[in-house]
């Protein structure tokens, strides 16, 4: 599952922040690498993640029409807070951390550009979703 995917990323760096094993970043930063070079995760015009096509849970409450979607906001939203977490990673073993940082920026950016309704003050859960998108909103606030 690719939300899952990037809770891991997530999940490597909280267990840095509670036990300061920098060994463990170091063991882990290969695939951390190799999960952000995937094929997988491939940007449409927006700039946004899409998860057509793709497997996502995100949790059971979830819509079975918001797993899904061009640009889909709760990927791309776990994608910013990953990408965060991925250049605190870097930073503890002495890596470049820009791209990380880059990445989080544009993709915050493409978000907020794409998928924020000013008029209900919520993001929409994809493109070309019209439904709530409660997970994508408590994701947004979980990740600000």
């Amino acid at each position: 599952h690719e939300d899952f995917t990037l809770l891991w990323l997530i999940a490597v760096r909280d267990y840095w922040a509670y036990t300061g094993d920098r060994e463990f970043v170091a063991e882990m930063w290969p695939t951390v690498q190799r999960i952000w070079q995937s094929e997988s995760w491939r940007a449409g015009e927006s700039g946004l993640w899409d998860l057509n096509h793709h497997r996502a849970f995100f949790d059971w409450g979830c819509l079975a029409s918001e797993r899904s979607g061009s640009g889909h906001a709760g990927i791309n939203i776990l994608r910013i807070a990953a990408a965060r977490d991925c250049a605190e990673l870097a930073a503890v073993i002495g890596e470049d951390t820009s791209r990380f940082e880059r990445h989080s920026v544009e993709t915050e950016r493409a978000v907020v550009d794409h998928l924020w309704c000013k008029n209900s003050g919520r993001f929409r859960p994809s493109l070309d979703a019209s439904t709530p998108g409660l997970h994508a909103n408590v994701l947004a606030l979980w990740a600000e």
